[in-house]
């Protein structure tokens, strides 16, 4: 398959991706940190965070949070 050839939300979850950050936690794992605006449950825009095997999902997050310090961005997804 593919991309043209993928559903819409699929489409639009690769280019929510592609418009993030990726961040070093201090355990060493990688984080891949995105913005979803239309989602799977059409509760409202997210920040999505993903690892592997773990994804985090926060509702309420700064406008900002793309210039935040990584271990600033980090928190916002251990304290929600």
């Amino acid at each position: 398959m593919t991309l043209q050839d993928a559903p819409d939300n699929l489409v639009a979850l690769r280019a929510a991706r592609a418009g993030g950050r990726i961040v070093a936690a201090p355990d060493g794992s990688m984080w891949r940190i995105f913005e979803l605006v239309a989602g799977y449950d059409r509760r409202g825009p997210s920040l999505v965070f993903e690892t592997d095997g773990v994804m985090r999902r926060v509702r309420v997050y700064p406008p900002d949070w793309r210039t935040l310090p990584d271990r600033d961005l980090l928190a916002l997804s251990e304290n929600s």
